[in-house]
């Protein structure tokens, strides 16, 4: 049985973290210094240092030191490139202050003005103190220790640092990035993907972008920046809500807005659909979504002897689970009839009703947005929409597949989401996309991850999926931050 220390894994761990960057084997790094960590000449390695980590690169070593890097021009995603995070990694990979051993604070005092005085340790001093508070703290409730991480335990360490809490015994895992995260909750709820939805330039022509960017933003190599300059010359129309005139933003259509009104301006839109253009992807709506869904006076669906929600069939005028194989055209605008003395009405109503006052008058009172704008923007979005189309694809397996085609869609990032109605600015961009079909279809707004990752609950819609999964309360709170 092989044996390893706990001193040999964090060392080795360590060794795999400054190697990850070159992409440098690791058995030569652990050898010394004195012996050179690869032949010379030039090598394949790939990027890390952000968190996109997808832009394939070259390094070229002379007597066992890397003097050149420069992007992989083979690459289909970075083409060659490297931004300048990429470009500095010879500086980060033989930076004379890098952390090199477990460093201590030897100042007891904090503050902004305290030098913390850091001094290296050896792997045994560091070992023994966290073991021996580790075991201290165990003994007396495994919940007094809050196991804090930001996006250091991204890349090579999240394959470990996630099971550790949960090894110790702590519910306290915490994220030092916060409120950030809130970027997954809609996607993670109507899309089932983590951790975010983008546009699909490729085959768009309408890209109204709330609180982000597409692409300029992170400003990375992988192709991202390089394809919405494609997409402009191609003639898809950019349009940024945004406080400021952010470099995407200049590239297209600028709309500004006061911070943290976003909810309002995305509100006005969906009223101006609704209720002015009244243009909409009805198949879209009937089978994609749970607007037919009928719903009782307590606010929750109406359900059958069966247990299942209700549908209202137009065809035959009979109320059906939402999964019958008889079902035929599902009605979308029942109002208030009476079945097994219930009122009942669509979904779909009720939600349209939700903004019968919302019109883009208000929404200028609270965005600063002229309400001329509002109205050009949703008319224009719902014009470029294609309505009706559909595009022949190439599925896995060669095979011809015809897919909806949708050619606006609306997307949304932390620009809105860390505010304080963030969430429900993400919510309503999947309301204004699925008002056209288009959402997770070519040329809208689509999972940025692939693979059958979506699949129906008990009720027939899409199951939420990592963080939107719902768990039952506990009494007394066993989280420090009430997760």
């Amino acid at each position: 049985m092989l044996k390893i220390s706990r001193r040999r894994l964090l060392q080795s761990a360590g060794i795999a973290a400054a190697a990850a960057a070159v992409n440098v084997p690791v058995k030569s790094l652990a050898q010394g210094k004195n012996t050179p960590a690869v032949n010379d000449g030039w090598h394949y390695g790939h990027c890390r240092m952000c968190m996109r980590g997808d832009c394939p690169m070259m390094y070229r070593v002379e007597n066992g030191i890397v003097v050149e890097l420069r992007g992989n021009p083979d690459s289909p995603s970075n083409r060659g490139a490297l931004c300048a995070r990429g470009n500095s990694l010879i500086q980060n990979l033989y930076n004379p202050y890098r952390v090199k051993k477990p460093m201590k604070r030897t100042n007891p005092k904090k503050g902004v003005h305290e030098d913390p005085k850091w001094v290296e340790i050896s792997w045994e001093e560091a070992l023994s103190t966290t073991s021996s508070v580790l075991k201290k703290t165990h003994e007396k409730d495994p919940r007094r220790f809050i196991f804090q991480v930001g996006f250091g335990d991204m890349d090579y360490f999240c394959t470990f640092l996630f099971y550790f809490a949960d090894a110790y015994g702590t519910p306290n895992y915490l994220k030092s990035n916060g409120t950030l995260c809130a970027v997954h909750y809609a996607a993670d709820m109507t899309q089932g993907v983590f951790p975010v939805t983008v546009a699909d330039i490729s085959k768009g022509k309408f890209v109204l972008a709330v609180g982000r960017h597409t692409g300029m933003s992170i400003a990375e190599a992988n192709g991202v920046v390089r394809d919405v300059f494609d997409a402009i010359e191609d003639g898809v129309r950019f349009v940024t809500v945004d406080p400021r005139c952010s470099p995407e933003a200049s590239k297209g259509e600028w709309v500004p807005i006061k911070p943290g009104t976003d909810l309002s301006f995305l509100m006005a839109f969906a009223h101006v659909m609704l209720y002015e253009i009244k243009k909409l992807d009805t198949e879209s709506l009937r089978w994609a979504t749970n607007s037919p869904y009928l719903i009782g006076p307590d606010g929750d669906y109406f359900r059958g002897k069966d247990g299942k929600p209700q549908i209202y069939d137009k065809s035959d005028k009979k109320v059906k689970s939402f999964d019958d194989k008889t079902l035929t055209t599902p009605d979308l605008g029942v109002l208030d009839i009476m079945v097994d003395v219930k009122t009942v009405t669509s979904a779909f109503l009720l939600v349209k009703d939700g903004f019968k006052d919302t019109t883009p008058e208000w929404a200028e009172q609270i965005s600063t947005v002229p309400a001329k704008k509002i109205r050009a923007l949703a008319k224009e979005f719902v014009d470029k929409a294609s309505l009706g189309k559909t595009v022949t694809l190439k599925d896995s397996k060669g095979q011809d597949r015809v897919f909806p085609l949708r050619t606006s869609c609306v997307v949304t990032n932390r620009g809105v989401m860390n505010s304080r109605d963030g969430i429900h600015c993400d919510l309503m961009s999947k309301v204004i996309n699925q008002l056209v079909g288009s959402l997770d279809v070519p040329g809208g707004n689509l999972g940025c991850i692939r693979g059958p990752h979506l699949s129906p609950d008990e009720d027939g819609v899409v199951a939420p999926k990592m963080e939107a999964i719902y768990k039952d309360p506990v009494w007394p709170p066993q989280h420090i931050n009430l997760y």
